[in-house]
């Protein structure tokens, strides 16, 4: 019986002290006061499955500072589009977020603004537009939504 005891403090103690994958955790300093390049459309709609975000320095990308963007602070977000030429639909999303278990956010929306060259008007949903899994991507993380 000893023996058994033995064998099962060692394999918690392995477990608890193994260095965990970089996919395991993804804490609120990830994206707490950044900014982030956004691969597509985001949030504005909530029926989106899913979207990517990449690392962003205007620097380091061929596209400068054009383009869709994401940005963060401690709890809530604000996305951008910025056009080159400046005839274009400029759409903006700001909400909050709150990230709940390992890897999962959920994202609040408050305000979709709409202006320029839009098919759409503005609107207001303030609701929930669904939890998604994050994961981490090359030079970035992908995002899935998981529940409406």
């Amino acid at each position: 019986m000893k023996s058994v005891a033995f064998i099962f403090l060692i394999f918690f103690l392995a477990c608890a002290f193994t260095p965990q994958n970089q996919n395991d955790c993804i804490e609120a300093l990830v994206l707490n006061n950044t900014t982030w390049r956004v691969g597509g459309s985001c949030l504005e709609n909530e029926n989106q499955t899913g979207f990517s975000i990449y690392s962003y320095g205007a620097s380091d990308s061929p596209m400068g500072n054009w383009g869709r963007f994401i940005s963060f602070t401690d709890k809530s977000f604000k996305t951008s589009y910025r056009a080159q030429c400046g005839v274009d639909c400029f759409t903006s999303v700001t909400g909050t977020y709150e990230l709940i278990g390992n890897n999962k956010i959920k994202f609040y929306v408050e305000d979709i603004s709409r202006g320029g060259f839009c098919s759409l008007e503005s609107e207001t949903p303030k609701k929930s537009f669904g939890v998604f899994s994050i994961s981490y991507i090359k030079n970035g993380l992908k995002l899935t939504k998981i529940i409406k």
